[in-house]
């Protein structure tokens, strides 16, 4: 008898935080409901960049195949000034073979299909929102009135998680002070670009650009929220600081394609969740884009949370996941902030300063800190 098969796993959220860890259960053979409020798969969204680790557990799910069919392999990064002249190359070879994986674009509703067929639907259930959660009865509400008894509840339910809010009601959302623009372009980038991730810096501004498919390339560009009144129509005129590419990208895509937001990200929690729930993803840590690492982060906590359970128990898991994974999100997320304040600086000296030293700086530099990205946690044995 299956020993996890007496207890009622809920998760709450159908983002890539909470399908992957559907998934994650699934291959372990584990019982589980997944709960997600929109009516069905959500098939909008742009671009999703899958660095090394992410693909390295999505490889160990037995999706990676998938993946790499619907998206494109990323082997180079790109930092660049603002006329794509480059500060600085990351080469990913070395990393692809150590790993034997790659770095993927990919739209997000493309993973997101992929991670739903190899879950399968009858796992889980739609149009359910949550209402509220009665922690002494283990009990979940939605807002349709119906009402579940849980064992445990694995909470995927983004930056504004409810469940959150519930155990930690005092965590604050933090704004980055930027704003962003993201959409998909009809545009196939020229041959050069094909396997490139480029992020092209001006001041207070940034753009960046990625090939998913022969047919679709990814942008996305950031400017300072400096009280400005910003509008859709407003990418039009930040993407002329860019060169023609840039523009022809942007110009191309319909304004119903694109999607605009502030930048923001929860602080850091000091744990994340109690004996019976436990919060992953952006539920968890939310944090800035800027280093491209806010999904695959999520999947890792999914992934983690799995090799704990497997190893050792649910309530091990659920209670240990924070132990496991806080020092390398606290990192990121540190990391991942300041690199977005470097980015939009606007003082012409600091800028000249800035881009001398990524030009600069050895590739062993710029490894080290990649290392630190793609290397998976080891579980104790």
């Amino acid at each position: 008898m299956n020993k996890f098969a007496m207890e009622k796993i809920c998760i709450i959220g159908g983002g890539i935080a909470g399908l992957t860890m559907a998934l994650v259960l699934k291959k372990l053979g584990i019982s589980f409901q997944l709960f997600e409020k929109s009516e069905a798969p959500n098939t909008r969204g742009a671009g999703i960049l899958l660095a090394n680790n992410a693909m390295q557990i999505y490889k160990n799910l037995g999706i990676g195949k998938e993946i790499l069919l619907k998206g494109n392999i990323i082997s180079k990064i790109h930092l660049t000034d603002n006329k794509f002249h480059p500060n600085s190359i990351q080469d990913l070879a070395y990393f692809e073979k150590k790993y034997n994986s790659y770095n993927i674009s990919i739209h997000r509703s493309d993973l997101q299909n992929i991670l739903v067929n190899n879950i399968g639907e009858d796992n889980i259930s739609y149009g359910k929102e949550l209402d509220t959660i009665d922690i002494n009865n283990k009990t979940i509400i939605f807002k349709d009135g119906s009402i579940i008894n849980y064992d445990y509840i694995i909470a995927s339910d983004g930056i504004y998680s409810k469940i959150r809010q519930n155990l930690f009601p005092t965590a604050a959302i933090i704004s980055a002070g930027q704003i962003a623009w993201r959409g998909i372009s009809t545009i196939s980038l020229p041959e050069k670009y094909a396997h490139i991730s480029l992020e092209a810096w001006a001041p207070g501004a940034r753009f960046g650009m990625n090939r998913l498919n022969e047919n679709q390339s990814y942008w996305f560009l950031v400017a300072d929220n400096d009280g400005s009144v910003f509008n859709i129509e407003y990418k039009n005129t930040l993407v002329k600081k860019f060169p023609l590419l840039a523009q022809e990208l942007v110009f191309s895509t319909p304004t119903q394609n694109v999607y605009m937001d502030e930048i923001k990200e929860l602080e850091l929690l000091e744990q994340w969740g109690n004996n019976s729930i436990v919060l992953i993803g952006d539920a968890a840590h939310s944090m800035t884009p800027n280093l491209g690492q806010g999904a695959c982060q999520a999947i890792e906590d999914a992934f983690i949370l799995g090799e704990l359970i497997q190893k050792y128990s649910i309530n091990y898991g659920i209670n240990k996941l924070f132990h496991y994974r806080n020092k390398k999100v606290k990192f990121i997320k540190n990391n991942s902030r300041k690199l977005g304040k470097i980015s939009h600086w606007k003082n012409a000296q600091c800028i000249n300063i800035r881009n001398y030293i990524m030009r600069a700086l050895p590739d062993s530099f710029n490894r080290i800190l990649v290392e630190k990205l793609f290397r998976l946690a080891k579980i104790d044995k």
